[in-house]
């Protein structure tokens, strides 16, 4: 799984842990996001910027994720566009989990 394979990010040790890291995983992919983009934006700047956004919480939570996630959506997706990806169709990901 994404989660699994995404524990060596930078942001992850922040305070995230396995539950919410692996949440919040479940859902970019929940929101058409290919595993390759999800992976991505685990490993990305986004992650410590949420952190960061979250007034250096101590624990980071999926509910804590979200609004920072829409808010800069837009900068995600264009990342992942200069890197060549974008929303995956939601049979990729059914078959990815």
């Amino acid at each position: 799984m994404v989660a699994e394979k995404t524990r060596s990010a930078y942001s992850f040790g922040l305070s995230y842990g396995i539950r919410e890291w692996t949440r919040i995983a479940k859902f970019l992919l929940d929101e058409g996001y290919g595993p390759d983009a999800t992976e991505q934006i685990l490993y990305s700047k986004y992650m410590r910027w949420a952190h960061d956004n979250s007034n250096n919480s101590a624990k980071m939570t999926l509910e804590k994720f979200i609004p920072y996630f829409r808010k800069e959506q837009k900068g995600i997706d264009k990342m992942l566009e200069e890197f060549g990806l974008s929303y995956g169709s939601k049979t990729e990901v059914v078959w990815y989990l």
